[in-house]
């Protein structure tokens, strides 16, 4: 089958390209191109365009799509390497990470609670942070 990828992409291409694909790649392009439509169909028959303060969730079904199964893949891969990151810090550092921003407790809460200096917990969240970046840089490049 052969698409067309100024069709596909109008603001790459300004001329007609076609490229022979697969023909599972054309169905999965032609079921796309069918729930696009059917996403803009409703979206005009529920003027969704117009009214975005209805309160009964038609207009934000209509405005955001469902998560795809490869970015609900994409986000577990990405949670999962996050929590390893995380188990990989020193006990102390883990579990004030975990108050501070899970438990969104502040750092003199924690110092009060573990009887510490609250300088300590500030250096101590400092060094984590810094170890997650070194360990998570690669996810903000993608």
């Amino acid at each position: 089958m052969e698409v067309n990828l100024r069709k596909l992409y109008p603001t790459l291409y300004s001329a007609d390209v076609f490229v022979e694909v697969s023909d599972e790649v054309f169905e999965a392009i032609r079921t796309f191109e069918r729930a696009e439509a059917a996403w803009q169909r409703r979206k005009y028959r529920y003027r969704a365009q117009y009214s975005l303060d209805c309160g009964n969730g038609i207009e934000n079904d209509l405005l955001f799509w469902p998560e795809t199964p490869e970015e609900a893949f994409e986000a577990k891969l990405i949670r999962r390497e996050i929590f390893e990151a995380l188990n990989a810090l020193p006990t102390a550092q883990k579990l004030r990470v975990y108050a501070r921003y899970f438990l969104e407790e502040k750092p003199r809460q924690i110092a009060l609670r573990e009887g510490v200096d609250p300088r300590q917990v500030y250096a101590s969240l400092q060094n984590a942070l810094r170890s997650l970046r070194r360990k998570l840089a690669h996810l903000a490049r993608r």
